[in-house]
C-alpha cells in the first residue's frame, strides 16, 4: 500500500507493479503534465509517420515540366504547317493522304495573332532556357541522383517484365520512367540540333548531319513521335502514383535559391543567342546614274554588276533538284527613280520548255501533269519568286 493513498500502488501506475514497500516521491502538478505532453507529442510524431502524404514536386520541377508542354505544344502546332507545307514532304505534302487532316489541325499564317516561323524560332529558344533552368536547378540543388540508372534498376525493370508483375511492381514503374526521363531529353535535343541544323544553313551542320533531307526527314519523325511518348509518360506515372504530384508544388528554401541561380546563368546566354540570331545580314542597294542602269537581258555583264556586293542566300524545298540546297546570289542596285536586282545560281541543265506541244494523230497536245490548277513542276522552265517581307 501506498502511504499517501488507501489504493494499491499498482492501481495508480496501470501495467506497473510495484513493491508495497517503496514509496515514491511525491509529483508535482505541472512536471506531471509535462511528462503527458512530452508522451503525446511523442504518439502523435509516429502517428503522422503513419498516414500517407499527397506526394508534391518542388516549386521548380513543377515550373520547368508545364513550361515544357506548353512550349512542345507551340512547336508542334507551328511545324506542322512548315514542315508538310510542301511537295516533297515525307507527310505527302498539301495532296498526300494526310494532307486533309494536317490541313484542319495546322494552323495557317498565323498562332496566337503571331507569325508562324517566328512563333516557331522563338518558342525553341525559350525552350532551350528552360532546358538551361533545369539542368542548373538539377545540379545546383544536388537532385541529379533522380536521372540515374543503374543496373540494378535496370534488372528490377527485367524481372517485372519477365514475372508480369511490371504494372504492380514500384521498383520496376521507376526504373521505367527514369528510361522515359532520359528518352525524352533525347528527344528534346535532337530536335533541338536539328532544328538548328535546317535553321542555320549557313552553319554547315546540315552538311555535317547527311543532308538537308535527312535532317529533315529526322526533326519531323522525331515531332511525331513525341506524342506517344508523352502518352506513355503519362500512364507511368499513373501507375506509379505520382500522376497528380505535377499538379501540386512545395517550397523549399534551398531549392528556390537553386532555381533562382540557374536561371540567373541560363537567362543572360539565351537571350544573347536570340539577339545574335536576329542579327540579319544586310543587302547593301547602291546608288547609280540612269545612265549606269543595267540592261533587262537576262545576262550579268554589265560593269555595274561587277561592281556591286553580293549576299548569299541558300535556298531549301525545291522540286526536281537532286541537291539538297542551292546557293542564290544577290545583287542591287538603284538610280533614284528603278531598282534592279540580279540573281544568280549555278544551274547545270538547260530548261526552256513550257508547257512544249506535241505532234499526235489527234492533233498537238500540250505536255503538262498540273496545268489545270496552275501547279506545273515538269514541263516548265526554272523559275524564281522572290517575297520580300518584314517578318
Amino acid at each position: 500500500m501506498n502511504p499517501l493513498t488507501s489504493e494499491p500502488e499498482g492501481a495508480q501506475f496501470r501495467g506497473v507493479v510495484l513493491d508495497p514497500g517503496v514509496v515514491l516521491p511525491p509529483v508535482h502538478h505541472h512536471e506531471g503534465q509535462r511528462a503527458g505532453r512530452r508522451a503525446k507529442t511523442g504518439t502523435d510524431s509516429r502517428e503522422r509517420r503513419r498516414v500517407a502524404r499527397t506526394p508534391k514536386t518542388h516549386m521548380w520541377v513543377t515550373v520547368c515540366h508545364w513550361a515544357m508542354v506548353s512550349l512542345l505544344a507551340i512547336n508542334l502546332l507551328s511545324g506542322m504547317r512548315i514542315g508538310w507545307g510542301f511537295v516533297e514532304s515525307p507527310t505527302g505534302g498539301q495532296f498526300g493522304v494526310w494532307g486533309p487532316l494536317l490541313a484542319r489541325v495546322a494552323p495557317k499564317g498565323t498562332l496566337f495573332g503571331v507569325n508562324l516561323m517566328t512563333l516557331h524560332v522563338t518558342s525553341a529558344f525559350l525552350m532551350f532556357l528552360v532546358i538551361g533552368v533545369y539542368l542548373g536547378y538539377l545540379i545546383r540543388s544536388k537532385t541529379t541522383a533522380r536521372l540515374q540508372l543503374t543496373r540494378r534498376d535496370l534488372l528490377k525493370l527485367w524481372t517485372g517484365l519477365r514475372l508480369r508483375t511490371f504494372w504492380r511492381s514500384k521498383s520496376a514503374l521507376w526504373s521505367a520512367n527514369v528510361i522515359v526521363y532520359w528518352g525524352t531529353l533525347l528527344f528534346i535535343a535532337t530536335l533541338g540540333v536539328t532544328g538548328v541544323a535546317m535553321y542555320r544553313l549557313d552553319s554547315g551542320l546540315s552538311d555535317a548531319l547527311g543532308g538537308y533531307s535527312v535532317v529533315r526527314l529526322v526533326h519531323a519523325s522525331l515531332a511525331y513521335l513525341f506524342l506517344p511518348l508523352i502518352a506513355l509518360h503519362g500512364v507511368l506515372q499513373w501507375f506509379f502514383g505520382r500522376f497528380w504530384a505535377i499538379f501540386k508544388t512545395q517550397l523549399y528554401r534551398k531549392h528556390v535559391y537553386a532555381g533562382l541561380l540557374a536561371l540567373a546563368l541560363a537567362l543572360p546566354i539565351i537571350v544573347g543567342l536570340y539577339y545574335w540570331n536576329g542579327v540579319h545580314e544586310t543587302l547593301t542597294v547602291t546608288r547609280i546614274a540612269a545612265a549606269q542602269a543595267p540592261q533587262l537581258d537576262g545576262e550579268a555583264t554589265d560593269q555595274v554588276w561587277s561592281e556591286t556586293p553580293a549576299v548569299l542566300i541558300r535556298t531549301v524545298k525545291m522540286v526536281n533538284n537532286p541537291q539538297d540546297y542551292v546557293d542564290v546570289t544577290v545583287k542591287a542596285v538603284h538610280d533614284g527613280k528603278q531598282i534592279y536586282f540580279l540573281f544568280a545560281w549555278d544551274d547545270p541543265d538547260a530548261s526552256y520548255k513550257r508547257y512544249p506541244l506535241q505532234k499526235t494523230e489527234k492533233g498537238w497536245k500540250v505536255l503538262q501533269t498540273a496545268f489545270e490548277r496552275a501547279d506545273e513542276n515538269i514541263y516548265y522552265e526554272d523559275k524564281l519568286s522572290m517575297y520580300i517581307t518584314d517578318v
